[in-house]
């Protein structure tokens, strides 16, 4: 089987559109299933990486984000043992909440937490 291809980014003009919103630098984007307290299941978004914040949007070409997750105060990433095949599912502990993402593929999620802890610096802390 034939691993999916990575989402094409966000065409330029929203790039820009989004950059000047959040002032921030793009490090990652691409699909994200996101489960909050307040959420009963996933909830699937395009999300980018600015920064040290997670911007989540409803579609890939919208400019402005719905919700977003400041992780600058991650205390740590947590891989989760997941019963899907060909995806990654992974909690970012963070002072006030805990927050579980799923990733469209494995791939995707090895990036993600790599990104996730690079911006983050909590890379000696992976469990």
């Amino acid at each position: 089987m034939m691993a999916k291809k990575p989402p094409k980014p966000a065409p330029r003009r929203i790039f820009q559109e989004r950059l000047k919103i959040t002032a921030l630098p793009m490090y990652f984007e691409g699909f994200l299933s996101v489960k909050r307290a307040a959420y009963q299941e996933f909830k699937r978004y395009w999300t980018e990486l600015r920064g040290t914040t997670l911007f989540f949007y409803t579609e890939k070409k919208n400019t402005i984000y719905v919700d977003k997750l400041d992780i600058i105060d991650l205390t740590c990433l947590t891989d989760q043992n997941s019963t899907e095949k060909n995806c990654a599912k992974f909690t970012l502990v963070l002072p006030k909440e805990e927050v579980q993402l799923k990733t469209e593929n494995t791939e995707s999620g090895e990036e993600w937490r790599g990104f996730i802890l690079t911006v983050t610096e909590v890379g000696g802390h992976y469990y």
